[in-house]
């Protein structure tokens, strides 16, 4: 029986077949003789080569996920070892598993745990503990996008867990509550103490843009002898892709702190 569950491969096909075909094309163009020498080729030449670059590392990036095997879920002795995201990755030892369940939609897998288990501080290991509508203590992971049939990986899961959970007490550790609470409350004010200035950034990202903008156009009008206007215009694109990209990241950060805030609360409050 396989113990090891891996993530698709289509989202990496398709990655593959659209970068091929954006890079092929460009490149023929920029290389034809003719069609190279039109005024708005020779113009949009720079935003071209860039775009080649970008999608030239993308199509790297598809090429080693399509010959890479990438565990997602896999079982040991030790217990179910997750690699779902960046919120769970580590190891739930099956004498702390109750049940599995596949949501009707078959958009998600939960775990559902028994026992007062809980991540070790600084152990490496990230897991979102949850709470469904019966109050019990859960892990969602979302596999729409990363299994090709989430039931089917319930099932297994089940398999699983009968297997290895054969013969294991139900006995479950102690845990140091008064240190976990320590720690955490620790966490919550050094957490706390970064998002201050992030904050402050998010609610002031419109002046960055203004000036990330304005240096931009300076170095194309340097660098080019274009217009003004038309420096103006060819900077507008890589500055509003730029910060969208930054702005995101930065709320993708500013939400994971305040994420680590609450949990951390959660735990200097008590398990």
């Amino acid at each position: 029986m396989p113990h090891k569950i891996y993530r698709t491969k289509k989202y990496a096909i398709m990655g593959t077949v659209v970068c091929f075909l954006w890079i092929y094309p460009v490149t023929m163009l920029l290389n034809h003789e003719s069609l190279s020498e039109l005024p708005i080729i020779i113009k949009m030449e720079g935003l071209l080569n860039i775009s080649l670059l970008i999608m030239g590392a993308v199509f790297l990036r598809c090429l080693i996920l399509l010959f890479k095997k990438r565990p997602l879920l896999q079982a040991g002795e030790n217990g179910l070892h997750l690699q779902v995201s960046k919120k769970n990755c580590g190891i739930i030892p099956w004498r702390h598993i109750a049940h599995f369940d596949c949501l009707p939609d078959r958009r998600e897998v939960r775990v559902y745990l028994q026992g007062l288990w809980d991540v070790p501080d600084d152990c490496g290991e990230k897991f979102d503990i949850q709470i469904d509508e019966k109050r019990q203590r859960m892990i969602v992971l979302p596999l729409q996008h990363k299994v090709r049939n989430p039931a089917h990986v319930r099932d297994e899961l089940e398999e699983w867990w009968l297997y290895y959970s054969e013969g294991e007490t139900s006995q479950f550790p102690e845990i140091d509550e008064r240190s976990r609470r320590r720690i955490a409350s620790a966490k919550k004010h050094g957490v706390a103490s970064i998002l201050v200035p992030m904050y402050f950034i998010h609610s002031k990202f419109w002046v960055l843009v203004i000036i990330d903008f304005l240096f931009l156009a300076a170095l194309i009008e340097k660098c080019t002898a274009f217009s003004r206007p038309v420096v103006l215009a060819i900077a507008v694109v890589p500055t509003l892709l730029l910060s969208f990209i930054i702005r995101r990241l930065l709320s993708k950060a500013i939400s994971a702190l305040e994420y680590s805030k609450e949990q951390n609360q959660d735990r200097m409050i008590g398990l």
